[in-house]
């Protein structure tokens, strides 16, 4: 099972130079922001595996990976509240940001029982309905403490920029699980038509931000430029998003796709998370060097 500790990953900040520098301030910060960010795709990676148990992929293994993501989640959720001494988090004190982590909380603790439910093998429709009702929401919650705990950080010269691309970088690694999430329930007939609108949302969005991305220039507006390692990554995504993005885009055209998709597809998925979970943390890794070795061991995601 995955702990809070193993996600010990410290995000970087761009000086306006280009090169990369960091106040103990901003470590602190980054880090939270980007275990706040891994939240989002914790949610959706936890909804995906109970609609693959419902499909009958590997159900063993997708039971325990929403079960072992759910405590995954509430831990770093407290410790974003509470603290965590753990890590060396104090208790959240921006009012704002508290309370958007705790109704986070709040809609996460309405979703939990029937992703679980479902993920343990009883399929009741009322359990499925509230997966469909709920997941959004809580993301959507989860998004909007991200977004107020990155209006709250430090405001030294170039960090706005470098925190939005480390946040949008981060939500590349949710929209990995959503689509396989919103395929999933699209090949198993439930509420189709949203599926299909929501999944071709999802391959819009993962698309252009992944191609403002890798464009990104110190001259350009947007996104701040990746560092080498990260540029290597990024290409190593797009590679995997140009097998997986056919295999999307057909089955929204068309409604359907072969059942033996599933399991591409949820590899491909994955694939895409642990890629893009590594082009974050080449951005962490261009930090100073007592950080990096600090972060060199940490999990991916």
């Amino acid at each position: 099972m995955r702990t809070v500790g193993l996600g010990l990953i410290l995000a970087a900040c761009l000086c306006s130079s280009g090169g990369w520098a960091k106040s103990a301030q901003d470590t602190i910060q980054e880090q939270r922001l980007d275990m706040a960010g891994r939240e989002r795709m914790l949610i959706q990676r936890i909804v995906k595996a109970s609609c693959y148990v419902l499909s009958g992929v590997d159900v063993e293994h997708y039971a325990e990976t929403a079960i072992a993501d759910s405590a995954t989640f509430e831990s770093t959720l407290d410790g974003l509240i509470n603290g965590s001494s753990e890590l060396g988090w104090v208790p959240e004190g921006d009012q704002t940001v508290r309370s958007a982590l705790k109704n986070a909380f709040v809609l996460w603790e309405g979703l939990r029982p029937a992703a679980l439910q479902v993920a343990n093998g009883d399929f009741n429709s009322v359990a499925v309905r509230q997966i469909l009702d709920q997941t959004d929401v809580a993301v959507l919650a989860m998004n909007t403490a991200v977004g107020e705990m990155q209006k709250s950080g430090p405001s030294a010269d170039g960090n706005e920029r470098v925190t939005a691309t480390i946040n949008s970088a981060g939500r590349q690694r949710m929209l990995t699980q959503k689509m396989a999430k919103e395929f999933c329930f699209l090949l198993n007939d439930i509420s189709k038509k949203k599926q299909q609108e929501l999944l071709l949302e999802s391959v819009l969005l993962f698309d252009d931000t992944l191609k403002a991305l890798r464009a990104a220039t110190p001259e350009s507006e947007g996104f701040s430029p990746a560092p080498e390692k990260a540029i290597k990554q990024l290409e190593q995504v797009s590679q995997t998003w140009s097998v997986m993005q056919p295999i999307l885009l057909g089955a929204i055209e068309t409604g359907q796709a072969e059942h033996e998709s599933l399991a591409e597809v949820v590899h491909l998925s994955d694939q895409l998370l642990t890629e893009m979970a590594a082009a974050v943390q080449s951005y962490v890794q261009a930090a100073s060097q007592p950080l990096e070795n600090a972060a060199a061991g940490a999990e991916q995601f």
